[in-house]
């Protein structure tokens, strides 16, 4: 309860803005399982987790994932955001 009560005080953002390339950011995602996670961006507009092997691919890469532990980004906020 508590956790979720600190991220509603987050500032989110949709898919249209993006980080910067590297940057570490918390991303909400659609999977039951994780539903956030610590992920960047690679230039190529890839989101990458930062501690599985788990890649968001864009409809912009080209792209498409066929993995089963894949995911889809639903919006991200900057970390220094999350109060």
């Amino acid at each position: 309860p508590i956790q979720r009560l600190t991220l509603m005080e987050t500032i989110w953002h949709n898919l249209r803005k993006k980080p910067k390339p590297y940057e570490y950011v918390l991303v909400e995602t659609y999977t039951k399982c994780y539903p956030y996670r610590i992920c960047l961006v690679d230039e190529g507009g890839v989101w990458r987790d930062a501690y599985k092997t788990s890649y968001f691919f864009p409809k912009s890469c080209g792209k498409i994932s066929y993995r089963g532990n894949d995911f889809r980004v639903k919006k991200w906020a900057y970390i220094e955001d999350v109060k």
